[in-house]
């Protein structure tokens, strides 16, 4: 396996990462490393809670999802706010794995690999995005 393709797969995982916990919490409530498990056995990039945590904290910063205490886990929920919030980096996904999709399909670019990781991570990202 490239150790380059897995850079760049992983930096496509993570500039999405906010979109990607929205669309995951669209599902219900979920504690923080189940959606770590849950990224990882979706793109098959792996997040240490140090990367995630900060990522939820800033989404319940913003109101785009609410946090409670269970024990001494925290569950994350998706609230009113972050629903909108998740419509709008949905649009801004698309958009942008369109760009990557047709960059890693052209022949003539020095970065097109046949079949690589990359474009199936845009396409898995396609489909988590798409499911309501």
């Amino acid at each position: 396996m490239d150790k380059t393709e897995d850079k760049i797969e992983k930096k496509v995982v993570t500039a999405y990462l906010e979109a990607i916990l929205l669309n995951l919490l669209r599902e219900g409530e979920s504690y923080g490393y189940d959606l770590i498990k849950r990224v990882l056995d979706y793109f098959g990039v792996m997040f240490s809670p140090s990367a995630v945590y900060p990522t939820l904290y800033a989404l319940v910063e913003n109101g785009y999802i609410s946090q409670t205490e269970e024990g001494n886990k925290k569950m994350y929920s998706l609230t009113e706010k972050g629903k909108k919030e998740r419509s709008n980096k949905i649009n801004s996904c698309y958009e942008m794995f369109t760009k990557l999709k047709l960059f890693f399909e052209d022949e003539q670019n020095e970065y097109y690999i046949k079949e690589n990781r990359i474009e199936s991570v845009i396409s898995k990202g396609f489909l988590l995005l798409s499911v309501e």
